[in-house]
């Protein structure tokens, strides 16, 4: 609940933002996953339209090269121009990708295009910014990877959670069970006896 009413309060503080100077424009899909059937001969082509859900949405990110960052959800980017023509200053150099979602942003401000076929980036011209919102987005939903979940934690976090504190630099590979225990990890054979009768202490992350 804080979390939406922080999220809540941001939105606000955001409701006459007006971008300028140089804005990556790029959108993701999200959402409306179909499940594959088990067997090959039951699978379906997911990218036609009578094989989808319905429910999937695009995020549509407008985002200043050094300064903020606006997001959208729409069915389609095409759906997406009458909002960057009103949240996007005229003057503004707009830099977008290869979709013809974009062709109709010529008409009204200086745009530059990508083709991602061909170049991540070329003469200045990227969705590089715009692609790092998305991938921490994804992230949000997928949460963070068991590796870098205990590779990153620090000793005073460790120490919050009630923790034993491993010695400096052995973060990764002695991590307490108690630590292992509260953040749900599945793991192998920590502190179970080994053939030679010695206790072994290593954590196999699954």
């Amino acid at each position: 609940m804080l979390a939406h009413k922080l999220r809540e309060a941001i939105s606000a503080g955001q409701a006459d933002t007006t971008l300028s100077g140089h804005v990556e424009v790029d959108g993701a899909y999200f959402g409306g996953t179909v499940r594959q059937e088990n067997r090959k001969e039951d699978r379906k082509d997911r990218r036609l339209a009578q094989n989808q859900t319905g429910k999937r949405q695009v995020v549509v990110v407008m985002r200043e090269r050094g300064g903020r960052t606006l997001p959208f959800v729409f069915r389609a980017e095409t759906d997406a121009v009458p909002t960057i023509r009103e949240r996007v200053a005229t003057s503004t150099t707009i830099y977008a990708d290869e979709a013809s979602s974009w062709d109709a942003l010529h008409a009204r401000f200086e745009t530059k295009r990508i083709n991602h076929s061909i170049a991540f980036s070329d003469d200045g011209a990227c969705t590089n910014q715009a692609e790092s919102y998305f991938a921490r987005l994804r992230r949000a939903g997928w949460g963070s990877t068991t590796t870098s979940v205990v590779s990153t934690l620090r000793p005073t976090r460790v120490r919050w959670l009630g923790a034993r504190t491993p010695a400096a630099g052995q973060m990764g590979r002695c991590t307490s069970l108690r630590l292992v225990q509260h953040l749900g990890i599945r793991c192998r054979g920590y502190g179970q006896a080994t053939g030679s009768g010695k206790r072994d202490n290593k954590a196999d992350f699954g």
